[in-house]
């Protein structure tokens, strides 16, 4: 008898058979992949549309004289606004999952952004009552009833009012140059 050349049906099943089972390994690994990764992009999203409002309201609260709380005509939902000097104003004010600003002048709106807040999640700046208080803050909150996979910290970016100077007006400054007199010092403070 000549030798056969070739497979068995046995054999042909069985590399089937563990051809399919590597195949449904590497689908479902890739699978999983791209879930993880979707996810990864929404947190990096998330976590960087964060740090550019945090960023935002520490700027604007730097450079506001006064900050005030209030409501817009006609809506249930608060407003914040900073008076950088009197004119120029900043508005935040939530909406739909957002926090709004909007910057405007005496001729009307300059800028408006809108920040995407964290999903099941409210926005709120809380104003210092005492006069001597200069701490503003801005609180990212968790609702009550969010859901198992929603973070329950609360995110708070702090900021001091009125610490930035690059926004006084130049009449007040020459005019405590003025109040000074004449100085004859150099840059390092010597005569």
């Amino acid at each position: 008898m000549k030798p056969r050349h070739g497979f068995s049906l046995v054999e042909v099943i069985g590399a089937l058979t563990m051809g399919s089972v590597v195949m449904g390994i590497v689908v479902a690994l890739m699978t999983l992949l791209l879930q993880t990764e979707g996810a990864t992009r929404g947190h990096v999203h998330r976590s960087t549309v964060l740090a550019r409002l945090g960023e935002q309201f520490r700027c604007d609260t730097r450079a506001a004289k006064t900050t005030a709380a209030g409501q817009i005509a006609g809506e249930i939902a608060a407003t914040w606004q900073f008076t950088l000097v009197p004119g120029h104003v900043i508005t935040y004010r939530p909406e739909s999952g957002r926090l709004v600003r909007l910057e405007t002048d005496g001729q009307g709106t300059q800028r408006r952004e809108a920040f995407t807040l964290p999903p099941e999640t409210t926005a709120r700046i809380e104003i210092p009552e005492q006069p001597t208080a200069r701490i503003v803050s801005l609180l990212i909150i968790p609702a009550a009833d969010a859901s198992a996979r929603t973070s329950k910290r609360i995110i708070r970016f702090d900021a001091m009012l009125a610490s930035d100077h690059r926004f006084a007006t130049s009449e007040a400054s020459s005019s405590e140059n003025e109040d000074e007199g004449p100085s004859n010092e150099d840059a390092d403070g010597q005569p």
